[in-house]
């Protein structure tokens, strides 16, 4: 039965049939008892009868007939019925156990009752206190605060609602921190843009007010437009990419995957970076077979490379070295984007895919430290990582992996 499941019902039931069991060996010695106390009430009223034939010179042989004789007779019953007496028992007789079994009914009714009672409002008082436990949680829950949840310690009716209440709270507690990452990641962000935007927005300031105070100097409006259009440059540039960040975070990106040949995805990566490099001295070198598959968002996965690389091209000399390679394991793909630069602190590796993050040694360097964040990201959400290895004036080697 379900109700038994309840650890407090369970314990209520069997009160109440250890009562009904002490109820029933009550009744067995009371039988016992009153049986004792009829037959001393029988003996003394027989007693009290041969005394009296006694005392009336009736002899003794006579009395004995009279007193073990089990067979009335009909002249018999007519002189007990003349005498008032019934023909059940002496009235007197009747009395005294009328009076015998009523004290005894009285006191069983009333020791019977008194547990009765005591039962119902041990239960009832255990049961108030659960409710009103589960009523401070739920007031809890109401007002934000899961630390506690409803007790579950038992299988019955009311744990099992209590387990669907502490589910409901569970779900909500989800949503709420749900809710408040989604804010401060929001307030974040907007943080994030506000600060990054200043200074482009102040150089744009600055150069417009020169361009307005000197509009017949040629040279000096050219120079200044071009500064501008960098400017306006950076800031797109920042803005898109901070929305790629923003979208990839609240998974707002559905990465379409499919099998590309490695060689095609590099090469987009890196079409765009050539001329970059050739500029600064630099080599881009790519080594592997490039007919090997991998499985990847083609269009999202060559810009995690090409942020990669960028930031190899900007933490590398002249006659620097940028080498993309690969591998495969039984469960990854690996992408390898080595440079020979100085190299990595250790007080910043732990830090350099955090938003914004620029080392004390490449205050002078290019980027705005959104290209590695951004990298992570998009590797994450294809079920992949990015990690690092560096040596101080060796290089560093960033590594993608993405599932087969």
């Amino acid at each position: 039965m379900r109700i038994l499941y309840e650890k407090q019902n369970r314990y209520f039931c069997l009160a109440a049939l250890g009562l009904i069991i002490l109820i029933a060996l009550s009744g067995a010695a009371r039988s016992r008892i009153y049986g004792a106390k009829i037959e001393s009430i029988m003996l003394e009223h027989d007693t009290a009868v041969v005394s009296s034939l006694l005392d009336q010179g009736v002899e003794t042989d006579t009395i004995a007939k009279a007193i073990t004789n089990d067979i009335g007779t009909e002249s018999g019953r007519e002189i007990m019925d003349k005498l008032g007496i019934s023909t059940a028992a002496d009235p007197r007789v009747l009395n005294d156990m009328r009076k015998l079994i009523d004290t005894a009914a009285l006191a069983e009714t009333g020791a019977v009752s008194v547990l009765l009672f005591l039962m119902i409002l041990i239960f009832l008082i255990k049961r108030d206190r659960l409710y009103q436990s589960a009523i401070s949680t739920v007031l809890c829950f109401t007002n934000g605060d899961f630390s506690s949840l409803l007790p579950q310690q038992d299988s019955g009716t009311v744990y099992q609602l209590f387990a669907r209440i502490n589910a409901m709270a569970t779900a909500l507690r989800a949503k709420q921190e749900t809710e408040l990452q989604a804010r401060e990641f929001l307030k974040s962000t907007v943080s994030d843009i506000s600060h990054q935007l200043k200074t482009p927005i102040a150089a744009l300031s600055m150069y417009q007010e020169i361009i307005q105070n000197e509009p017949d100097n040629t040279e000096m409006v050219r120079t200044f437009s071009k500064k501008s259009v960098a400017a306006l440059g950076r800031m797109e540039h920042l803005i898109k990419t901070l929305l790629k960040l923003t979208r990839l975070d609240a998974g707002g990106i559905v990465f379409r995957k499919s099998e590309y040949m490695i060689g095609e995805v590099i090469a987009q990566s890196v079409e765009e970076l050539y001329d970059r490099a050739e500029n600064e001295s630099k080599k881009l070198r790519i080594t592997g077979d490039e007919r090997e598959l991998i499985f990847c968002d083609i269009e999202w996965t060559r810009e995690a490379i090409g942020n990669i690389v960028k930031n190899a091209l900007d933490h590398t000399q002249p006659d620097g070295i940028i080498q993309i390679s690969w591998d495969q394991t039984p469960l990854m793909f690996r992408i390898f984007v080595s440079d020979n630069g100085s190299g990595i602190e250790q007080e910043d590796i732990h830090h350099i895919f955090k938003r914004f993050y620029r080392s004390k040694n490449s205050l002078d360097k290019q980027g705005i430290g959104l290209g590695l964040p951004l990298a992570r990201s998009i590797a994450e959400g294809q079920g992949g990582t990015v990690s690092v290895q560096s040596k101080i004036g060796e290089g560093t080697t960033f590594i993608l992996s993405f599932p087969k």
